[in-house]
């Protein structure tokens, strides 16, 4: 920006030249930003904001650009990437990004966003890290069974509510209450582990 200092009426001398330019150099550059955030795996259609430090006279511009880390496009989230404009005199934008939800009991997982061609703003830190919080919890349960006293086995069923990315382990054992260990049925005990 610049204003004009004017000389006028003087005495005792002529005026040579009368006006001059004051330049002000602006200091004053635009930090584009990008945080980190968290999603819950059934929260659908998620908004990241992407900020500005201060308002610009001009437009900022930037790209955008999802990557993997240990989540999956197309299986966790919904792979994205586009251009994005925030106006003059305006400080913030959103992306619009999609998160998948499935049955699988599984760690937290991670997917980045990365900022790139950024004209009109500086962003010493382009790449956020997203993370998708797992919702999914596996219930092991044992199921009732009728077997006929004439002998044989008696088959147990345990079952898991979802499938789970890891092997599940536990222990088991027989519990004496109307019927006799080792008279009405032999005490069993052990370790299964469902894959």
């Amino acid at each position: 920006e610049s204003f004009t200092v004017l000389l006028s009426s003087p005495v005792g001398a002529e005026i040579e030249r009368s006006t001059a330019t004051v330049t002000i150099a602006d200091d004053d550059v635009a930090v584009l930003a990008v945080a980190d955030m968290d999603f819950n795996e059934t929260s659908g259609t998620v908004q990241v904001d992407v900020t500005l430090s201060n308002p610009s006279v001009f437009p900022v511009t930037f790209s955008y650009a999802t990557g993997d880390a240990t989540a999956t496009a197309g299986t966790d989230y919904t792979g994205a990437s586009g251009e994005v404009t925030i106006p003059a005199g305006t400080m913030a934008a959103q992306i619009t990004l999609e998160i998948l939800d499935d049955d699988l009991d599984e760690a937290d997982e991670t997917f980045t966003l990365t900022l790139s061609a950024i004209t009109g703003a500086v962003a010493p830190n382009p790449t956020a890290t997203l993370t998708i919080i797992d919702d999914d919890v596996v219930e092991l349960t044992v199921g009732d069974v009728a077997v006929e006293e004439s002998g044989g086995n008696a088959i147990v069923p345990i079952t898991l509510s979802a499938r789970s990315v890891g092997p599940v382990r536990f222990d088991y054992r027989t519990v004496s209450q109307s019927a006799t260990a080792n008279s009405d049925f032999l005490r069993r005990s052990g370790s299964l582990e469902i894959a």
